[in-house]
């Protein structure tokens, strides 16, 4: 059967977004360098630590290793004396630095429900799991938010055409009579 609609530029739920790409995969043992090199090479800020059965036990984000390995400024003393105390670098595996059991996106959420769980909790990134909490993907605020404009804007177009298609049908300034 061919329809006259046009393929849609957005997506409609979280697993549109991440289904066809890869995502950085850690173990709990993954050093902090591998992570690193891994991330750049792949060329996002996040990546999920997983279990030998691809669940989502952790997130890994560049933002995390900078504030786990320096903090800020406000406990200066203090942090001065953790970064003294730390174990090389090279020691550091995911464990050291990831979010541990992280809020989540199911991947069945809708664009909108997404953008309004990311933006309330402030996040830039969010792990995407299935119902058996089994990694799919992790998603970027930023392009849930690009998915959401596309389909407002997609949505504005079929109201637009519509009304033309509707106003085209009647002349102007002939409306129900009394």
């Amino acid at each position: 059967m061919m329809t006259n609609e046009r393929p849609k530029k957005y997506a409609e739920t979280v697993h549109d977004v991440v289904e066809n790409r890869a995502c950085p995969k850690f173990s709990s043992k993954d050093t902090v360098s591998d992570i690193i090199r891994r991330m750049h090479q792949h060329g996002g800020g996040a990546g999920a630590v997983v279990n030998a059965e691809n669940k989502l036990i952790g997130l890994v984000t560049e933002r995390e290793i900078v504030r786990r390995a320096f903090g800020d400024t406000s406990k200066l003393q203090e942090r001065l004396d953790y970064i003294s105390h730390l174990k090389d670098s090279k020691d550091e595996t995911a464990w050291d630095v990831m979010i541990a059991q992280p809020e989540t996106l199911n991947h069945d959420d809708s664009i909108d429900d997404a953008v309004d769980v990311i933006d309330y909790l402030g996040y830039r990134f969010m792990p995407v799991v299935d119902n058996q909490n089994r990694l799919i993907g992790v998603v970027d605020a930023r392009e849930l938010h690009k998915h959401a404009k596309l389909k407002s804007k997609a949505l504005l177009e079929k109201k637009d055409s519509l009304l033309s298609y509707m106003m085209g049908s009647e002349p102007y300034g002939v409306g129900a009579s009394l």
